[in-house]
């Protein structure tokens, strides 16, 4: 799944989503990776976004644990890669990345 986010001061930027989950107001948000920048991830509301490819290439997890529901890349949640990737940890968003790379999920 790819979103594009169009920027106020920047070029427009196309995401890979590899997660989908709503909050406690029902809004529904991204989880997703750039291939611009070696952070961690970002999120994006459905709201501001503009979803580009609606598919969804890879196998998914519903998690729902007292915290936000979601589907998510099978990885994150199988692997306990989630909250490690949300808090930055750049060892751990490799190990996903070379998960998702091996599966052909993403071309970057």
């Amino acid at each position: 799944m790819k979103i594009k986010v169009k920027w106020k001061y920047h070029e427009d930027e196309i995401i890979d989503i590899f997660g989908i989950y709503w909050d406690e107001r029902g809004d529904t948000l991204f989880w997703g990776l750039s291939d611009k920048y070696d952070s961690g991830i970002d999120v994006y509301s459905a709201d501001e976004v503009e979803v580009i490819d609606p598919n969804i290439n890879f196998r998914t997890v519903y998690l729902y644990n007292g915290r936000l529901p979601g589907v998510f890349h099978w990885a994150l949640i199988e692997k306990n890669l989630l909250d490690e990737i949300t808090d930055n940890n750049l060892e751990l968003r490799k190990e996903f990345l070379d998960i998702v790379r091996s599966e052909n999920v993403i071309d970057w």
